[in-house]
Parts: C-alpha cells; sequence; structure tokens
C-alpha cells in the first residue's frame, strides 16, 4: 500500500504538471496569433496612412497645377491688357503733342510770332504784351486745359 500510495501521488503530480503544460501551450499558441495579428493590423494601418499620404500629395499637386495654370491665364489676359493701355496711352501722348504743337503755331500766328519757331523746340520768346494776350486767348477760348496737359 506504501507502493500504490507512491504511485498514486506520482500519477497525480504527473497529471497536474500535464494540466499546467497544456495550459501553458494553449496560452502560448493564442499570445502568437495574437501579436500576428496585432502585427497584420499596424501594417494594414500603415499602408493605409502610406496609401492616404501618397494620394493626398497626388490632389494636391493637381490642384497646384491647376491653379498655376489659372493664375497664368489671368497674368497672360492682364499683360495683354496693359500691352493695350500703353499703346492707346501711346496714341494720346502722340495726340497731345500734335495738338500742343498745333496750339503753339496758332498763338505764335495769333500773336504775329513765327509759327516754324513754335513748331521747332516748342518754346517761343514773347513780349510782355504778347504773353498777357495769349493768356487772354487761352482762357477765352478755352485752351489753358490743352496747353497745361502739354505742358
Amino acid at each position: 500500500t506504501a507502493l500504490g500510495d507512491l504511485m498514486e501521488g506520482l500519477r497525480k503530480r504527473f497529471h497536474e504538471e500535464q494540466l499546467w503544460t497544456d495550459r501553458i501551450r494553449q496560452l502560448s499558441t493564442w499570445s502568437t496569433i495574437a501579436i500576428l495579428m496585432a502585427n497584420s493590423l499596424i501594417f494594414m494601418f500603415t499602408y493605409l496612412l502610406r496609401w492616404r499620404e501618397v494620394n493626398n500629395v497626388r490632389v494636391s499637386v493637381a490642384r497646384i497645377r491647376e491653379d498655376v495654370k489659372q493664375q497664368d491665364l489671368a497674368s497672360k489676359s492682364m499683360l495683354s491688357q496693359v500691352d493695350a493701355m500703353n499703346a492707346h496711352l501711346l496714341r494720346m501722348e502722340d495726340l497731345l503733342s500734335r495738338s500742343h504743337s498745333l496750339t503753339h503755331a496758332h498763338t505764335a500766328r495769333a500773336l504775329g510770332g513765327d509759327p516754324a519757331d513754335a513748331a521747332g523746340d516748342g518754346k517761343m520768346v514773347l513780349t510782355h504784351k504778347q504773353k498777357t494776350a495769349a493768356v487772354a486767348w487761352f482762357v477765352g477760348s478755352g485752351m489753358l486745359a490743352a496747353w497745361a496737359i502739354g505742358r
């Protein structure tokens, strides 16, 4: 009976160790599966983030290119408008200079001066009496504004 008790004790102990070994193996298996799943989720999440980042960059670059094209069209339009305004201003300046030289020639004739002197360098030498008559004629005929613009 002592041998039976010893054998019974050994059998109980062996059975408990087998139960603990099975529990440890199960825990090890499930923890390995959990770690594998966690790594897979992290991999898919980082892959998704990288895809979103690349997609956002692609969309941003497309928007920037579209904005640059619109700005380029707007600047070309503005440049053409500026060129048209410059051409118009050059025509106006030419007309004003012609008007100015005609006004000097007309004033020189009216005051008894030489129209060729007035048209040559745009300067006339007048006496005080001729200057007073010219101012009166300018004011009376509305040519003062044309003279002031030509100055």
